[in-house]
């Protein structure tokens, strides 16, 4: 088998792992967070790829005003400066925070459609190498 079969296969090993993690992560989210809808104020780049970060500000239950920056980054943003946008938090982190919007629906469905395809080639070239 060629290390660039195995190379691909764990990158999409890896992907699909980020795809689940986001999968549940929105799932205990949407459980038991709350649901409120903020206003981007900023977008942080920062890391060796240059993501954006939105910095978000929010209401929260009891009435407080809080901004917070995600921790999901993308480039490019998927998100403007002075956007409103829905988001979950849970009630005793509220820094941790995820946006509900089709952008970031997408970018799972993206992760989980390269991870698949990078798993299926690697399986390909193995049955291909050991089966045929």
């Amino acid at each position: 088998m060629e290390y660039e079969s195995l190379f691909v296969g764990l990158i999409g090993i890896i992907f699909l792992i980020i795809y689940l993690l986001q999968k549940d992560k929105l799932k205990l989210y949407r459980k038991i967070g709350i649901k409120t809808q903020g206003r981007v104020t900023d977008l942080i780049v920062e890391g060796r790829n240059r993501n954006y970060h939105p910095v978000v500000r929010f209401t929260l239950a009891d009435g407080y005003h809080v901004n917070h920056k995600s921790s999901f980054g993308s480039r490019p943003s998927l998100f403007k400066e002075g956007e409103t946008v829905e988001l979950l938090y849970l009630p005793e982190k509220p820094e941790d925070f995820i946006i509900i919007s089709k952008n970031s629906e997408k970018l799972h469905i993206v992760f989980m459609v390269i991870g698949l395809l990078a798993l299926g080639y690697f399986l390909f070239n193995l049955i291909k190498d050991y089966v045929l």
